[in-house]
């Protein structure tokens, strides 16, 4: 399973288009966090401690975006080439084969999040903060779950939804997982069915904002919670695992 995961990888650096989005969200951090025009409503934020949630933000936007890319694509186009059925002849299981494709999916977003990540390394040490470096490697490891987590669910209804209706629903995951506390209070504050809509979009969606914080905190040596952590862990290994179960007829 890991040669095929490792071809997943090979193939996705061949990707013009993912590789430019990946070169352009390195050099549009990198502006965003060195830069001085940084702003938000109005006010400029300039300390070290106000930028480092900024890119967190900006890191998780790009590295979400690129994990989508990769995988909503993947499999679909395994099931054009008839790929499966020269797998499944040399003996492996249809569910290993999706499997493997899906974590090869992972495995290049963790790479792309990581390069993403290296601008982090850059701003620590731009601001003389070399005192945290060790800790770019924990909040590195705290968003991988947030990358994973997004790509396990869009490698698994990749085998279902075309790529165009899958990309719109990965793009609503991540807002809304991004935006899952604001959401969560704006359920206290309405009634009804539009009450029961909300409750169930937060049931269904993982809580991507939650985990985001903790890698801030982490990057600033401040407390970290694992509830978050491990309630995307779950949705992570849930999509991972049906990803074994294929449903269609072509695999």
């Amino acid at each position: 399973m890991l040669t095929i995961a490792f071809n997943v990888i090979k193939e996705k650096f061949r990707s013009k288009a993912i590789s430019i989005v990946l070169i352009i969200g390195m050099l549009l951090m990198l502006l965003i966090s060195m830069g001085n025009g940084l702003s938000i409503n109005g006010v400029k934020i300039t300390s070290f401690e106000q930028r480092i949630p900024v890119a967190i933000a900006i890191n998780t936007f790009l590295g979400s975006i690129l994990a989508m890319m990769t995988s909503i694509q993947t499999i679909p186009l395994e099931f054009e080439r008839k790929t499966p059925h020269l797998i499944l002849s040399r003996g492996i299981k249809k569910g290993n084969y999706t499997f493997a494709l899906a974590l090869g999916n992972i495995f290049t977003s963790l790479i792309f999040m990581a390069a993403i990540n290296l601008t982090l390394v850059v701003m620590i040490v731009g601001f003389g903060r070399f005192d945290l470096l060790l800790y770019v490697c924990l909040s590195m490891l705290i968003l991988s779950i947030n990358i994973s987590a997004l790509a396990a669910i869009m490698s698994l209804l990749s085998m279902y939804i075309p790529s165009f209706i899958n990309a719109i629903i990965g793009l609503v995951i991540y807002s809304v997982g991004v935006a899952y506390g604001s959401i969560k209070t704006a359920v206290s504050a309405v009634e009804g069915s539009l009450s029961v809509v909300l409750k169930t979009v937060l049931y269904i969606v993982p809580d991507l904002g939650s985990v985001q914080e903790q890698a801030s905190s982490a990057l600033l040596g401040a407390s970290i919670e694992l509830l978050p952590l491990i309630t995307v862990s779950i949705f992570l290994y849930v999509a991972l695992s049906l990803t074994m179960v294929s449903l269609r007829k072509d695999v």
